[in-house]
């Protein structure tokens, strides 16, 4: 029964970092396009 519990709880963990990793790396792309895209407009194509 114990097993049981720990099984569930380790899945439930491991597929919420999964979650998060995802999530988090998804918030980092599109912080970069934004910035990227930032620079972009407002600096000449020199500079980058």
């Amino acid at each position: 029964m114990k097993k049981n519990i720990a099984g569930k709880l380790l899945a439930h963990f491991f597929t919420f970092s999964a979650i998060v990793l995802f999530v988090s790396a998804l918030a980092s792309k599109a912080a970069e396009a934004c910035l990227s895209g930032l620079y972009q407009e407002e600096m000449p194509e020199e500079l980058l």
